[in-house]
Order: C-alpha cells, then structure tokens, then sequence
C-alpha cells in the first residue's frame, strides 16, 4: 500500500516529513525546522561583503581564496549564519555565476557552498530575503547535470537536495519540469526525472497548479525521448505521481 503523502500546504519548506505515516512521529520534522530556524544566528554581513570580489575575481586562484573564506565563515558560525538580504542576493549571485566557472573544481566547490550556506541561512530567512532570484539560482543548479564531469553532476544533485530543505517544494518542480523540457542533454534529463521523486514525495500535486502542469509535460516529454535512460527515469517518476492525473491532463 502506497502511503498517502502530506499536502502541500502543511509541509513548511525545510521541513521533510518522514516516509512512515506514524502519526506521533509525522509532527517532529516541522517542530525541530520551527525550532531550529528561532535559534540565533551570528550575522556575517561585513565578512560576506569582504570576499565578494575575490569571488568573482579573473583570476581563479583569487576565486578559489574567496571560495574557502566562505567556507571558513561557514565553519566558524557552527553553519548558523544570517545577513543583510542585499549581502544575501549579491552572495547567491556570485556563486550562481561560479556554477559555470570554466574551472570545475570551483563549480563543485561553488555548488556545494550554496546549498550549505541556504541551510545556514535557514528556511525563513531565505524565503523572506531571496525569493527574487530563487527560480534562476535553481535552475542554474539544474542546468549543472548536463555537465560532462560525473563531480559536478553529483554536487549539482547534493545542492538541490539541500535547497529543497529551504525552499518552497513547489517552485523546485515547477523550475525542473521547465529545465527538462528545455535540456539538450540526455544526462540533464535523466537525472532532473530521477531527482524530482525526492520533492514530489513532500507534497501532493493540486489539479490547477502552473508548476504541477510544468512537471506534467515533462513527464510525458520523457516517456517519449530518444533515450532509453530518460524514459526509463520518466516512468519511474509516475509512480510518485497519479496516473489518472497524468492521463487526465494529456489526452
């Protein structure tokens, strides 16, 4: 028997509800989330602002230096940190743009970065602060699987993993049934089909939901690629979704 999944509308991005349905344990992931996002947190602000530019320096050495800073920052708040929501945007932009740095490593570096600093930062704070620009910076992320480099790839899926913690579950499948149905890249489309179960299986699609219908096309999309994988991942991915619906929306 299929568990019934939570309903979107109960499930507080951050919060991942357990896949038992044991009612006295299916309150404390969202209790713990609740509480752990009123703890404090040690503001970073002017420490942000002073590698910035190292970040997103020509010379990748710098950039690798302004990378590690962030990385020392993180560590020393004990991963708790908060800041202006202008530091924030300017921080997520940097690092987006470090996504498609032409040195690799420091895409992998960049990606990992992102996805523990949006979990420093906490799941209120990013929505209240970094909703402008949270679709492009997870589709930047997405775009990262079609990267010939297996590392980047994996880092690209452990950053939405950890955005998916912090961010509304919604607009993440929105943005990746738009990513699969623009991807060139059978590797960017198997894996987006094969990461979306983890989202889908924090909420329940609602009938007249944009981002539903957006994963609804490319679930249909993928069952007809050229690739064996991705219509494999395609049909894998009906199963965390009702075939009815499915069937209902695409006769």
């Amino acid at each position: 028997v299929v568990p019934k999944r939570q309903a979107f509308g109960s499930v507080i991005p951050g919060s991942v509800p357990p896949i038992s349905q044991q009612s006295s344990n299916q309150q404390q992931p969202m209790q713990i989330q609740m509480q752990s996002d009123d703890l404090p947190r040690q503001d970073v602000s002017v420490q942000i602002q002073g590698i910035l530019q190292k970040m997103a320096d020509a010379n990748w050495k710098i950039r690798k230096e302004g990378l590690d800073e962030l990385q020392v920052c993180l560590e020393k708040s004990g991963n708790r940190f908060s800041m202006d929501g202008s530091v924030l945007l300017d921080l997520l932009t940097v690092l987006k743009a470090r996504f498609g740095d032409t040195n690799r490593n420091l895409s992998i570096q960049a990606l990992e970065l992102c996805g523990l600093s949006l979990q420093a930062i906490g799941s209120r704070a990013v929505v209240e602060k970094a909703m402008p620009m949270a679709k492009t910076l997870c589709q930047s992320a997405m775009q990262c699987l079609s990267d010939n480099k297996p590392q980047v790839r994996q880092a690209a899926v452990k950053c939405l993993d950890e955005m998916v913690t912090v961010l509304p579950v919604m607009l993440l499948i929105g943005v990746a049934g738009l990513t699969v149905l623009a991807g060139e890249s059978p590797n960017l489309r198997k894996d987006l089909l094969t990461w979306l179960t983890r989202p889908l299986a924090m909420t329940t699609l609602t009938s007249n939901d944009d981002d539903a219908n957006q994963l609804f096309n490319a679930i249909v999309v993928g069952l007809q690629d050229r690739s064996g994988e991705v219509r494999k991942a395609a049909q894998m991915l009906i199963a965390s979704v009702s075939p009815g619906e499915l069937l209902l929306r695409h006769v």
